[in-house]
């Protein structure tokens, strides 16, 4: 296991993940398997570490898709027992996960989770915030809409800056996405409107909440009749 995590390589790591792709009963997924449950017990922080590093300089687009499966599982292990990372180890997670966001290829929906699991870590360690992620989905509603909404989302209930320095960008987008609903981007339509909600929700304890509030209902109210008007309700 200590071979795994400390060497500079990925060829290990890369093997590991493979075999965790394959058939249950074969050997080879049983010993990978035993071997990652130990690492997520004994090594959590640094197999985290280690699993978002190859999944952003991987060039294979299989072993990215097989190792952002096996990364979701391990938070979702972590998550389990109650289990945060270090304070150490969310100063280099950030970062990584920040990187892997801005890539294009990104697998969103499995991706998002991860952004939710460090993004949890970092408000109950108080880490001094994560600005750069608020950074980020502001920086993604302009390039990427979609997967601003899929990250904001999911996010756990994060602090009043945080909320401020995208507040406007989010609800900008998940309107753009409600009033121009489409037969065929249905699931699109949905995430619009989850993110309405997750805004409402987020801004729950803000000193501004009413106008918030409001403009949020407004926009429900507005998104609501345009569907009629268009026979799509």
């Amino acid at each position: 296991a200590r071979e795994l995590l400390a060497t500079p390589s990925h060829e290990l790591l890369e093997s590991l993940v493979n075999h965790l792709s394959t058939r249950q009963e074969t050997t080879e997924y049983q010993t990978a398997m035993a071997l990652f449950k130990f690492c997520t017990v004994n090594f959590a922080n640094s197999l985290t570490l280690k699993l978002l590093q190859m999944y952003r300089s991987s060039s294979d687009a299989l072993l990215r898709s097989k190792s952002i499966v096996v990364l979701s599982q391990t938070l979702a292990a972590y998550k389990s027992r109650r289990f945060e990372l270090s304070l150490v180890a969310l100063n280099e997670i950030k970062p990584l996960v920040i990187s892997c966001l801005r890539m294009q290829e990104t697998e969103i929906k499995l991706f998002r989770r991860i952004v939710s699991f460090v993004a949890h870590d970092v408000v109950m360690l108080d880490n001094g915030g994560w600005d750069e992620l608020s950074d980020c989905i502001v920086e993604l509603s302009s390039a990427q809409p979609l997967k601003a909404l899929h990250v904001f989302v999911d996010l756990p209930p994060v602090y009043g800056r945080f909320m401020y320095s995208c507040f406007g960008k989010i609800a900008e987008r998940a309107e753009k996405v409600l009033l121009m609903p489409d037969q065929d981007r249905v699931e699109d339509w949905s995430l619009g409107l989850q993110a309405v909600v997750k805004l409402g929700i987020q801004v729950l304890d803000s000193e501004m909440k009413v106008d918030m509030v409001k403009r949020l209902l407004a926009l429900l109210v507005k998104a609501a009749r345009d569907l009629v008007a268009k026979g799509m309700e």
